[in-house]
């Protein structure tokens, strides 16, 4: 069953959504925004070990009229793509296959620690899961920031 932080609120939003993942060998971590108000929160994490993903995510992307899909690209710190690189752009082509729409790499570099470093400054109760999602809303600020600057 996917961790979920917050009740589903997207129901009263207009224009679609954006969804961005955090793909892991062991869980995905999901974030969204509205294209409308532009402010990632988190939505879930999927635990790959016990949800199907794909199906997963074909549910999410018609239950919330998802326009547009990222997911974040690792890579060392220095730049590099490593094994987690090629598995994570594997998964996301197998993402967009099943789900017959595109997804864009984000660069994810040090997200998940960032991400790790701001729960533990909210003085809040967090685990790997609450990582994974906050992770995936800081790859989706960043996708929205970017866009921002190109337009």
């Amino acid at each position: 069953m996917p961790h979920q932080p917050t009740p589903n609120h997207s129901a009263n939003d207009n224009g679609g959504h954006i969804l961005a993942l955090d793909i892991g060998d062991r869980r995905i971590g999901i974030a969204i925004a509205s294209t409308v108000a532009r402010l990632p929160r988190p939505l879930e994490t999927i635990d790959r070990q016990k949800t199907e993903p794909l199906a997963h995510l074909k549910r999410l992307v018609a239950e919330h009229s998802v326009v547009t899909l990222i997911a974040g690209r690792p890579r060392d710190m220095n730049g590099n793509e490593t094994a987690q690189t090629r598995s994570a752009v594997a998964f996301a082509e197998e993402v967009s296959k099943a789900l017959g729409m595109p997804v864009e790499l984000m660069d994810e570099a040090g997200t998940s620690l960032a991400a790790k470093e701001e729960l533990q400054s909210s003085g809040e109760v967090f685990d790997k899961a609450d990582i994974d999602m906050q992770a995936a809303c800081l790859i989706l600020d960043d996708w929205l920031i970017g866009q921002e600057l190109e337009a």
